[in-house]
């Protein structure tokens, strides 16, 4: 008994790996442990097999770069954690790999610009924001990229919309 306690504290001490597979054998997530919490880089994969999401723990918390995956291998988003915090520059993608948005967040909130694209790459919002609410200038395109409309927001109340 005291030899198998002395096992489990040194694994939980020293550090292990894990892998977590479903009932067909597949992995289902990859990663490993340090005193008895996620340290380091992990994986998860869908059932099919494919990368699903690739990023780092700290103390078992998110922190560092992520990325995440469409089942079809193409990159879906990216962005840094502090903290278990979003922080830092993000993007988004659309399947074909277009981008779909892009912004900044500080502590888990959006904030400055953040801009939105259709599936063809074009911009079709662009859009400032202070502590998750929606603050400052939003314009609107077309598909064309002409401006639609200008609104103004102060604290996610809208001010006055402009239309072209």
């Amino acid at each position: 008994m005291n030899k198998l306690l002395l096992f489990i504290s040194l694994v939980l001490i020293v550090g292990c790996k894990f892998e977590k597979h479903d009932e067909n054998e597949k992995i289902v997530s990859d990663e490993n442990f340090n005193n008895g919490m996620s340290d380091s880089l992990t994986k998860e994969y869908y059932d099919s097999g494919e990368l699903k999401s690739e990023g780092n723990y700290k103390q078992g918390e998110k922190d560092g770069f992520w990325k995440w995956y469409y089942k079809s291998g193409q990159l879906l988003m990216k962005g840094n954690y502090k903290d278990w915090k979003k922080n830092g520059p993000w993007k988004k993608y659309h399947e074909n790999g277009n981008l779909m948005n892009e912004g900044n967040w500080k502590d888990d909130k959006q904030d400055g610009e953040w801009c939105y694209y259709f599936e063809n790459g074009k911009m079709y919002q662009r859009t400032n924001w202070k502590d998750s609410k929606l603050d400052g200038e939003s314009t609107d395109y077309d598909e064309n990229g002409t401006i639609i409309s200008i609104t103004t927001w102060k604290d996610n109340k809208l001010i006055k919309t402009i239309k072209y």
